[in-house]
């Protein structure tokens, strides 16, 4: 209900329909901004392979990656890929710490903290079970760096196009009218907020913002009247 309310307040400010679709995902909101020419980011043909891949493939990619010294698999950094590589790093991290002895994943801990004796070959595999261990580290700090460039890249795009300002204020207006349409959902929102928040508008959440925000939506379907359809979420 709110999206097409934010569709039909843009429309009536000028805005294109393309400038109103709702964005539900990351790799939504990276397309947009390749598909605006905001972020110079060509999806190739070895960018389509690899998002096609299946777990254990992509794993057997990073891996090989991190093998390099000398080189990158370029492709990996691509905004599409950024966020799996990223994650596919940390699983990689954690099943591997062990037998890199290292107790975590955050950074490769002095060996010599340990004591426990080990023959030739041992040491051999253990070093070269931390060397990867650390080449992975590398390309996880690496990833989020990228992450981290990117996502301030996308903001920064958003706000200087002309449409972003309009988008806002038809949001802002759309919100106001389901406030209208609906007083009895709203008091039930601001009731079941009051306890979290500091001042008029701001929250300190106890528990995850998800989960709260999931219950209210589950009780608010429960007290919406049987005659109007639910829209869908998602």
């Amino acid at each position: 209900e709110k999206e097409s309310l934010v569709r039909r307040l843009a429309a009536d400010k000028g805005l294109a329909p393309s400038a109103t679709v709702h964005i539900r995902s990351i790799p939504e909101k990276i397309t947009r901004c390749i598909d605006n020419g905001w972020l110079a980011a060509p999806v190739t043909d070895v960018v389509h392979q690899l998002l096609e891949l299946d777990g254990p493939a992509f794993r057997r990619r990073i891996v090989a990656d991190a093998a390099q010294q000398d080189a990158r698999d370029d492709a990996l950094c691509h905004p599409l890929l950024l966020n799996r590589w990223r994650d596919q790093l940390t699983e990689t991290l954690v099943e591997m710490a062990p037998s890199a002895n290292n107790a975590h994943t955050k950074h490769l801990h002095d060996l010599a903290l340990t004591n426990r004796p080990r023959s030739d070959a041992q040491l051999r595999r253990l070093h070269d079970r931390r060397r990867m261990f650390a080449a992975l580290l590398q390309r996880r700090s690496e990833s989020v760096r990228l992450i981290t460039s990117l996502n301030d890249g996308m903001s920064l795009a958003e706000r200087r196009d002309p449409s972003y300002e309009l988008l806002k204020k038809a949001g802002d207006q759309a919100y106001n009218e389901l406030v209208r349409r609906h007083p009895g959902l709203y008091r039930h929102i601001r009731a079941r907020l009051a306890r979290y928040e500091t001042r008029y508008g701001r929250l300190q959440l106890t528990e995850p913002r998800a989960q709260l925000r999931a219950q209210i939506y589950d009780e608010l379907d429960r007290m919406r009247p049987a005659h109007i359809a639910s829209p869908a979420r998602s």
